[in-house]
């Protein structure tokens, strides 16, 4: 079959056109979020990418379990707080992110720096106006029907390592929920007394 000047213009051109539409495809890869981030990379096979750390920045890029509970958290809520706020220790965060990549695991707790008790203090009083505050509290109430002021705890060696974001990580439930789970590192079976699981010697 024989074709005119124009038919082999026509069909040159619409070879071309395919080839060019193919070669785009093949480069424009889907965009993949990675599973420990939920950053969004290029390919599949994309290189991990550097995290550069700024108090600035916006940290729910990685830590969006965090992002999704700041509209849970009242002084967050109001638009009040960001993350350094309360995350002050502004050299630890910047050491601890300093080989991070959008490949990293996400941490479940804060390992190599802490939310300083100062900084809550700062919105919430000291430990003597808290104690005065929840002096009614029944959140800690055991199985034998024990009630402890969660600010006033009796005073031990255990007690005193107790800090603010053991009981009030605002990122992972209400104080009601993980105030209880903290005493029950220590007190497992649910009974706050001391002496009535151990025997002392």
């Amino acid at each position: 079959m024989a074709f005119t000047k124009d038919k082999r213009v026509g069909l040159a051109v619409a070879t071309a056109g395919l080839t060019l539409a193919l070669a785009l495809a093949a480069g424009c890869a889907p965009q993949v979020k990675t599973a420990d981030t939920g950053a969004e990379v290029e390919g599949a096979d994309a290189p991990a990418v550097q995290v550069a750390w700024s108090a600035d920045g916006d940290c729910t890029v990685c830590h969006t379990k965090e992002g999704d509970s700041m509209g849970t958290i009242p002084c967050a809520a109001g638009g009040e707080a960001d993350c350094v706020m309360c995350h002050t220790d502004t050299s630890a965060l910047e050491t601890v992110h300093a080989d991070a990549t959008t490949d990293s695991k996400m941490p479940k707790r804060l390992k190599q720096t802490e939310v300083a008790a100062d900084s809550c203090e700062s919105c919430h009083g000291t430990t003597e106006e808290l104690a005065a505050a929840t002096a009614d509290s029944t959140v800690l109430t055991d199985s034998k029907g024990t009630t402890v002021n969660p600010h006033d705890l009796p005073a031990n060696d255990r007690h005193s390592e107790i800090v603010c974001a053991d009981c009030h990580n605002p990122h992972d439930g209400t104080p009601q929920e993980t105030g209880p789970k903290a005493c029950a590192t220590c007190h497992h079976a649910g009974v706050y007394e001391c002496g009535t699981c151990h025997e002392e010697k």
